[in-house]
């Protein structure tokens, strides 16, 4: 079973690109309008200051943005975890066998939508790992909690 979020990413990339270009040219005619034909500087400094806050918000929000894989295949449970500008061939963040898994826990009903493992290393340590699958439906986070637990059953 493989579960992903490209196309979700994909309209929010687009989206924000959109919103970014559209709030780019308002901002610059408002800047022409303030400065040109009207000599008011009050209103140009709040266009710059909206323009700057705009840019940052959309740019937090671009670098925020990761596409989330997961798939299970027999024994083996894979996890990538990359920033969409990423391309080639994406190794695995997470590639392991389903007996190492110790516990999970999927927190739904918080923003963001959080998955997070606990693994149990070959000398008995154990790591956690952390990720956003907020971009992922109901259906799809409730097949990799089902998956899951699956593998904690059998483990």
């Amino acid at each position: 079973m493989k579960v992903d979020n490209k196309k979700k990413i994909k309209k929010k990339l687009r989206l924000l690109t959109a919103l970014l270009l559209l709030s780019v040219t308002v901002i610059f005619i408002l800047l022409i309008y303030a400065f040109i034909l009207t000599d008011n500087e009050t209103l140009g400094l709040i266009c710059i200051f909206t323009i700057i806050i705009l840019t940052l918000y959309t740019a937090k929000n671009l670098l925020s943005l990761k596409y989330f894989e997961y798939e299970h295949s027999g024994e083996v449970i894979s996890i990538k975890h990359y920033h969409f500008w990423k391309t080639g061939l994406i190794k695995p963040n997470i590639e392991l066998p389903k007996y190492r898994l110790d516990s999970f826990n999927i927190t739904e009903n918080q923003d963001p939508c959080k998955l997070q493992l606990s693994i149990k290393a070959s000398r008995g340590n154990e790591f956690c790992f952390k990720y956003n699958i907020s971009n992922l439906t109901r259906n799809e986070v409730k097949k990799i909690k089902q998956s899951l637990e699956e593998k904690n059953e059998t483990a």
